[in-house]
């Protein structure tokens, strides 16, 4: 079961239009969840990028109350403990001991 808190969006940016595709998702989640009275933390709302080589630059808001909230964009993120940062290299150490374990358990 996925809660409002934990929702997550995403897009594979190929070009430009794609950004304005995904403030548009961004735009749905937020209506929908006015429309389900469940009103977002607009300051926990956050923006990550992943990429291989090019960094692009953008920004997303959400429109509250008539006033235009520029969403936090950060390097990397905790998902189940789990650190993702921009490049996906995994290189936290926590992260680092978790992939030993479940290789461990799993195999590789």
């Amino acid at each position: 079961m996925l809660m409002n808190d934990d929702a997550k969006v995403y897009k594979v940016m190929i070009q430009k239009e794609d950004q304005f595709d995904l403030q548009a998702i961004v735009n749905t989640a937020k209506n929908w969840s006015d429309d389900g009275l469940l009103r977002l933390n607009i300051d926990k709302c956050q923006t990550v990028s992943y990429y291989l080589k090019n960094p692009s630059v953008t920004e997303y808001h959400v429109v509250d109350n008539n006033k235009l909230h520029t969403l936090e964009t950060i390097s990397s993120t905790n998902d189940l403990k789990v650190v993702f940062d921009n490049n996906l290299t995994f290189n936290n150490k926590n992260n680092q001991i978790k992939l030993g374990l479940f290789q461990a358990t799993y195999g590789p």
